[in-house]
């Protein structure tokens, strides 16, 4: 066989190898109505609802599209990384952590190993960095939960000395369906995706679709 028909057969079975995915419906809160933390209308019922099938369609028509593929490459272009504002949000994670954790998240995870904290980083990791100084345990933390849908970047994260979190080689919608039957808590995600919700094209990404 020349390379290139090796290679596709190399990527054919290592994508035989994913999660199955699962399209979970809307959550319910106690009246019944989709839940919205300050909101139970039906008009915010109906927004929920529309909102669910719109990317319910997403998934279903990259899974009927043979498009499900294992990894992906970061894409973002040329934009900026608008590090001020990154900042603001970082320092804004920190602050709540703090708020749900009652300020000893490293208490909290140590009692319990199925607590976990689900970010999506950089191989900079310029959050846990920020999460590190306020949390000097999440440097070397398991429970540190970071699906890396990007090999390269996987790699440039596993291969340093200066942090060992959780990383996983998974894209985030994987990641949630192959560990949803484990009973892990999360005491705080972060998901930034670094584009739109509904998705950055060059990428092609579609946040929503994928959590």
């Amino acid at each position: 066989k020349d390379k290139a028909a090796r290679r596709l057969e190399w990527w054919q079975r290592l994508n035989e190898v994913k999660p199955e995915l699962t399209l979970p419906e809307p959550q319910k809160g106690p009246s019944g109505a989709a839940y919205e933390p300050a909101l139970a209308s039906e008009a915010a019922t109906r927004s929920t609802a529309a909102a669910h099938e719109a990317v319910v369609s997403i998934a279903r028509t990259r899974l009927g599209k043979g498009q499900d593929w294992l990894v992906r490459d970061s894409d973002y272009g040329e934009a900026p990384a608008h590090a001020n504002v990154k900042a603001k949000v970082n320092a804004a994670l920190v602050r709540a952590i703090i708020d749900v954790s009652s300020g000893d998240l490293e208490a909290e995870l140590a009692a319990d190993p199925r607590k976990i904290l689900l970010l999506l980083d950089t191989p900079q990791y310029g959050t846990l960095r920020e999460l590190v100084e306020a949390f000097p345990g999440l440097r070397c933390c398991q429970q540190a939960v970071m699906p890396q849908a990007d090999l390269r970047h996987y790699f440039e994260m596993v291969r340093g000395s200066e942090f060992y979190p959780g990383v996983r080689a998974q894209r985030m919608d994987h990641w949630l369906c192959a560990n949803a039957p484990i009973g892990l808590k999360c005491l705080a995600a972060f998901l930034d995706y670094e584009c739109r919700l509904v998705g950055a094209v060059s990428a092609p990404l579609c946040s929503a679709g994928g959590i």
